[in-house]
């Protein structure tokens, strides 16, 4: 019994609190204003096909011989039936949600081994794993193997793990010793010689015995001594079995929801003395309470070992098998479900049950005051279209419990779906756990983040709960707690919640449930509690975020999607060697491509043999969409590993609101503004270039006679980097009464070049009174200002000469870079592609080009059209490419942007 308990314990059934109806899709609720009470009904033809189409008028139901008039009839369709999975929506890698939870259903394999010759399940395991493929991603499913020990599961949406743990059951009975003593008898004869049925002794003395009357006296006493031997152990396996039922089904009734269990066994004896009988219906009651199905598969024993000794009588043999037989029958009668014999592999079988678990009708039938007195009601329900079976229970128990419960406070709701195995969704939840090495040496610290719900914009308060469970069911840490959570940053946005628990090394399952209200979300995170182990230096799993600015590098930034530019990866390394390790972080749009980004990290020693890399890397320049984040981890010129984690960068706001992933057009005249460096706006001023003799030359032919000596002197003090000498001698060359505005130009160069650009302006301002038809003059003093980052003093004197000389390019780039960062950014554009009309060599304006295409349209502009756009882009791309480029990945996401764009325009 206490191994069973355990065993139930591990299927989460058996927590205070779990009766609680969980708010979720899985429990249909009535609309009737009239109370009623569910009676579930499954009808099929005779393929084992649900009936889809009945109305009320097509059931009739009698409760203790009494007609009810039924209030509505719902069909309940199980999701993904029919062949296959259902696809379930996308998630992050590493998280795990509860958004496809809806619509699936509860099914538990429940394995009679003490009723099961060893081995004899090895036939069936290939049919029951495509029986289990047949299922929905959705659908849960327990294993609970009866007998001692027990092998047994929670409800797991991992099928796989349902697979293996099935795989471990061979069964438990060995051979009687009716058939492996002296005396072979079958098991019906062995209980009539118990029962002293003088005739059945005789039957087999008459085979047995031999000798004189003392002899054969011995001979009838050792086979009443074996026959009671093999009633005591029939009884006891056949006691084990309905106790052990009897737990499941009381543990399942904790769950507010439809389940089915496929009951696997060689059948079972009941024995009138004990009044077994009395005992099945006993637990068909259950069932009807629990809302749960019983399709019992009886194994045929041919199946066994053809090494195994036969009973000697035929026909015992065959009344072996009537009561073994008998007690499943009378099992799945009162439990609503049905008895398949399964021969050979058993595959009908299994699709037939998978047909039925197809769906069902959930039927409001008006009540009576004494249906909620907590016993049982004799219930029949018929179905007027013929050739077709109905399965309902033949019992319902109604407590009066349900109708006297108040509501649940948000803490209660949170216990309550942490211990039923049916995920609640009415609360999305997305969660992920990390590894860290403990405080303690031999300990693993879980760091454990949940996103909650979405379009939070405001602190909201809700009920948390979550609890560290072993592998075998037990709780090793948690808390409850009411916690008031800000939505990140202030924009609409899940809520973000970590918690902590300290575990040994294994592998354990984190439940998680939130209540917001009367919305309730639970989950359950598969976590391995343990570090990548490199010998000398242990690891973390690479974590990556997208935090809110600034970014705070001492701690991870959990979080799959990046939305304010920034994407933070981060990573330890514990051990003696952790300190020797170099690390870089790179950018790829997939697991092998190339980096787009990348930046070494550098490590910083935190604790005793601990180092932590946490770097951040502005991504504000990729398109949005699915990239991933890679770790080289390198010990001299060794790379030890290669860690990744997938990422998403958030489309902006007009993106991410379009119905399509094609940005919505803004309104014209909305500010665009496209990034700009300061070093390129910052341009550093060039004294050759302004004692080259083309620069010279209009500026010599205005000195005047009179300067001409001291002009000279200043440009030969300039070009030997004499700035405080040639600033004397252009000064000289100023006079009041004639044209100076070659020598104020060149004070003005003296200026610059000596790195005083406020002077610098000023003077060529004063300069270009009588030499404002010099362009020279205008790039000059653009330029200063531009250095002096006063870019709206700037944009007058470029947009002027750029006006006067249109064909001078001088002026083109730099008036780009001014309209891009006052948010004309379609005019920077147009100016840009001008200039490189005449510079397709240029190759970071090509670059910058690019950049500023694809920024437009991310932010719903149009340079010219979509498809004069998108060819511009990979005209200017194919130029980037010959011009030897360097950051081709990046370019190539902007190109693959643009098509994508193009493709999906209406």
């Amino acid at each position: 019994m206490r191994t069973l308990i355990a065993a139930l314990a591990a299927i989460g059934v058996l927590a205070a609190g779990a009766g609680r109806a969980q708010n979720t899709p899985q429990t249909p609720s009535f609309r009737s204003g009239v109370e009623t009470l569910p009676i579930d009904v499954t009808v099929v033809n005779d393929r084992g096909e649900p009936i889809r189409d009945l109305i009320v008028p097509d059931f009739s139901v009698r409760i203790d011989g009494r007609p009810r008039r039924i209030v509505s009839a719902q069909w309940i369709a199980a999701t993904g039936t029919g062949g296959g999975r259902t696809a379930a929506p996308s998630v992050p890698e590493g998280y795990v949600s509860n958004e496809s939870a809806a619509g699936g259903r509860l099914i538990a394999l429940v394995i009679d081994q003490p009723n099961i010759q060893f081995g004899d399940m090895r036939p069936l395991r290939g049919v029951i794993d495509a029986f289990i493929d047949r299922l929905s991603s959705g659908d849960r499913v327990a294993v609970v193997g009866l007998g001692t020990p027990s092998i047994s599961t929670p409800f797991l949406a991992d099928h796989d793990q349902i697979k293996q743990t099935v795989a471990r059951i061979p069964g438990q009975k060995q051979m009687t010793s009716g058939s492996s003593g002296s005396h072979e008898m079958g098991i019906t004869l062995a209980m009539a010689i118990d029962r002293g049925d003088d005739a059945a002794l005789s039957t087999v003395a008459a085979r047995d015995c031999i000798g004189n009357t003392r002899q054969v006296a011995n001979c009838k006493a050792d086979i009443s001594q074996e026959a009671s031997q093999v009633v005591a152990e029939v009884r006891h396996d056949s006691e084990l079995t309905l106790t052990n039922l009897r737990e499941v089904m009381t543990s399942l009734k904790a769950i507010d929801a439809p389940k089915t269990v496929v009951f696997v066994s060689q059948g079972f004896f009941t024995d009138r003395e004990r009044d077994d009988t009395g005992r099945i219906s006993e637990i068909g009651a259950l069932a009807s309470a629990a809302r749960t199905a019983i399709y019992s598969l009886r194994l045929d024993e041919s199946l066994a070992d053809v090494s195994r000794t036969k009973a000697s009588f035929t026909t015992s043999a065959a009344e072996d098998a009537i009561a073994k037989r008998y007690g499943l029958e009378t099992l799945t009668f009162a439990a609503r479900g049905a008895l398949f014999n399964v021969t050979g592999t058993g595959a009908t079988v299994f699709e037939r049950i998978s047909n039925e678990l197809a769906g069902y009708y959930l039927l409001g039938v008006e009540p009576d005051a004494r249906d909620r007195d907590g016993k049982p009601h004799p219930v029949r329900v018929d179905v007027t279209r013929a050739g077709t079976t109905v399965r309902a229970h033949r019992t319902l128990i109604a407590g009066v419990e349900t109708a006297t419960a108040g509501p649940r406070t948000p803490r209660e709701a949170v216990t309550a779906a942490l211990a039923s195995p049916l995920p609640a969704s009415s609360l999305p939840i997305r969660a992920i756990a990390f590894a860290f090495r403990g405080l303690e040496p031999t300990k693993v610290r879980l760091l454990i983040h949940a996103e909650i719900g979405a379009n939070y914009t405001a602190p909201q308060r809700v009920s948390i709960a979550y609890y560290v469970v072993d592998k075998n069911g037990k709780s090793v840490d948690g808390q409850v707690s009411d916690v008031r959570i800000a939505p990140p940053g202030g924009v609409p946005s899940p809520l973000v919640f970590s918690g902590g628990a300290s575990v040994d090394p294994g592998e354990y399952i984190v439940k998680i449930a939130v209540a917001d209200g009367n919305r309730v979300g639970s989950i359950d995170v598969p976590v391995r509690a343990t570090l990548l182990d490199l010998g000398r230096v242990k690891l973390t799993e690479l974590i990556a975020g997208g935090p809110i600015p600034p970014v705070n590098l001492l701690r991870p930034s959990v979080g799959a999607r990046v939305s304010f530019g920034t994407l933070h990866g981060y990573l330890e390394a514990y051990g003696p060697d952790a300190a020797t390790l170099a690390v870089r972080f790179e950018v790829a749009a997939d697991e092998r491509g190339p980096a787009i980004l990348g930046a070494d990290v550098q490590g910083a020693l935190v604790g005793e043999e601990r180092v932590m890399f946490s770097q951040g890397l502005l991504v504000q320049a990729l398109p949005p969409g699915s990239y991933r984040l890679r770790a080289l981890v390198r010990q001299g010129n060794t790379l030890l590993t290669s860690l990744g984690r997938a990422f998403e960068i958030a489309a902006p706001a007009t993106l991410a609101s379009a119905a399509s992933n094609v940005p919505a057009l803004s309104t014209p005249g909305t500010p665009l503004y496209l990034p700009v460096e300061q070093k390129d706006l910052s341009r550093p001023f060039s004294r050759d270039d302004a004692l080259k003799p083309a620069a010279l030359q209009p500026f010599q032919e205005r000195v005047s006679p009179s300067s001409r000596a001291a002009f000279d002197d200043g440009i030969a003090h300039l070009q030997k980097r004499e700035y405080k000498e040639a600033e004397v001698s252009f000064k000289k060359a100023i006079q009041p009464d004639a044209d100076s505005t070659g020598s104020l130009a060149y004070l003005g160069v003296t200026y610059a070049a000596a790195g005083r650009d406020t002077q610098a302006a000023s003077v060529w301002r004063t300069a270009m009174a009588d030499g404002d038809d010099i362009p020279q003059l205008y790039e000059w003093l653009g330029d200063s200002l531009l250095r002096l980052k006063s870019t709206g003093e700037a944009r007058p004197i470029l947009e002027e000469a750029s006006s006067r000389w249109p064909a001078d390019l001088r002026f083109t780039r730099p008036l780009a870079l001014i309209y891009a960062s006052f948010g004309k950014g379609v005019d920077a554009v147009r100016l840009l592609e001008k200039f490189l009309q005449e510079r397709a060599d240029d190759q970071a304006s090509l670059f910058l080009m690019l950049e500023w295409l694809f920024n437009a349209h991310r932010g719903g502009q149009l340079v010219h059209d979509r498809a004069e756009d998108t060819r511009l882009a990979h005209s200017f791309a194919d130029q980037y490419f010959k011009s030897g480029g360097l950051n081709e990945p990046l370019v190539k996401q902007w190109l693959n942007f643009f098509d994508k764009e193009a493709r999906e325009a209406p």
